[in-house]
């Protein structure tokens, strides 16, 4: 019955171990818990600069800005028409594009249509009837839909336009015998100067048409 056996078990050495501060504290320690709450990543994606970007003026103005400014300097009258979205045309209209090849994604994307690199005079004797059903003539279609080029470099100086394109960084060589391409080719409507839309107002570009925008986001 000495106290010795019974004792050994319950010594407080072992039982004491276990429960010791330190592990319990590691994983509760205010390092780990503090990072995950820490303010940077939260603030990241709602930093100014990312929102802001996607709410830029430009996509917003542009339709505003054709309608008050850059069709009332057009060379021509505007051929509404034409830039009317394949789904809004009336039936006979829809029939004379049909004729020329025409499709909704033809007409919608600018500038896809095979037709549309000839001028006029390179017109056949069955297309021409439908062209004027479109509401388009000799002078609307060469310089709203082929933006003459389908004219030759000598074609351009007697129609006088070669000097807009001269603004815009083409010459002869280029031209004729398509050797390069000036870098207005690559910018967007804002990216050209004053002087570079002005001139491509004057071969019937608008903001919309220069960009290649899809008439049914127009």
């Amino acid at each position: 019955s000495t106290l010795r056996p019974t004792l050994s078990p319950t010594s407080l050495a072992p039982t004491f171990e276990p429960t010791t501060l330190n592990p319990t504290l590691n994983p509760t320690s205010l390092a780990p818990t503090f990072k995950p709450t820490t303010l940077h990543p939260t603030l990241n994606p709602t930093s100014l600069a990312p929102t802001l970007k996607p709410t830029t003026l430009h996509p917003t103005l542009s339709p505003t800005e054709e309608e008050v400014t850059d069709y009332s300097i057009l060379p021509y009258p505007y051929p509404r028409t034409r830039y009317t979205q394949w789904t809004e045309l009336g039936s006979d209209v829809k029939t004379s594009a049909r004729n020329l090849g025409y499709n909704r994604n033809l007409w919608d994307n600018l500038e896809l249509m095979e037709l549309e690199v000839f001028s006029y005079d390179d017109l056949t004797a069955e297309e021409i009837p439908n062209v004027l059903a479109l509401g388009l003539n000799e002078d609307t279609w060469d310089c709203f839909v082929n933006h003459y080029n389908g004219y030759y470099w000598d074609e351009l100086v007697e129609a006088g336009v070669a000097e807009h394109y001269e603004v815009l960084g083409w010459d002869e060589r280029m031209w004729d015998d398509e050797v390069g391409t000036p870098d207005t080719e690559d910018l967007y409507w804002d990216d050209l100067s004053e002087d570079q839309r002005e001139a491509a107002n004057g071969v019937c570009f608008v903001r919309n048409s220069w960009d290649w925008v899809s008439l049914a986001e127009w």
